[in-house]
């Protein structure tokens, strides 16, 4: 303690130097600041090292780990081609992004239609998200979760004209391996449904 209150008090000599020199009393406190914070360095040096080491991640809790909520729609991962009918529409590649827990799906069709989601796991609504926006700017959100195998989604898709369809939206994997999303659309409020799409996926070879 007796050593801790000779450093708030500035020497004598540095007291006489600042005056001097006309230096202010805060740059004499900051520089005795600079000294207390150099003489525990030396003296506790774990301390001084503990203090600035950054904590290490939760591994348990990130998306590394296969167990969490994250790693829900892994089964859409991959390089695919599209199908409807038996007829190859189109292709798509689902990547995990670096350094995210989110996925992005990149379609494309031959004559240039493209389109791309975002697709992640929203702790706090505790809910899959997905939002989808194409080249000619029709935007569609989704959200859901997992239920008996299946990734089931709903929401709303605008249109560049401004009207809003329902959708449903249900991604699941056939026995056959493929993963298959299947879509509804309304565009009555809900009152009738048709089938907006259903397609399957095939992994590329």
């Amino acid at each position: 303690m007796k050593n801790m209150l000779l450093l708030q008090s500035p020497p004598q000599s540095i007291v006489l130097f600042s005056a001097q020199f006309g230096l202010p009393k805060w740059m004499i406190q900051l520089v005795m600041r600079g000294l207390l914070g150099l003489c525990l360095n030396f003296a506790f040096p774990a301390y001084s090292q503990s203090a600035t080491q950054t904590p290490a991640l939760d591994m348990d809790s990130s998306c590394d780990n296969k167990a969490v909520e994250q790693r829900q729609l892994d089964f859409w991962l991959g390089n695919w081609d599209v199908y409807d009918h038996g007829r190859k529409i189109a292709e798509s590649k689902i990547e995990r992004l670096p350094g995210s827990c989110s996925i992005l799906e990149s379609y494309f069709e031959p004559d240039g239609y493209t389109g791309k989601s975002i697709n992640f796991f929203d702790a706090t609504l505790y809910k899959w998200r997905q939002t989808w926006v194409d080249r000619v700017g029709t935007v569609s959100e989704f959200s859901g979760d997992l239920h008996e195998g299946a990734m089931r989604l709903e929401g709303e898709t605008h249109l560049r004209d401004g009207k809003v369809i329902l959708r449903k939206m249900t991604l699941s994997v056939t026995a056959q391996g493929q993963v298959r999303q299947y879509s509804e659309r309304s565009a009555d409020g809900g009152k009738s449904w048709s089938v907006a799409y259903d397609y399957f996926y095939t992994k590329q070879k």
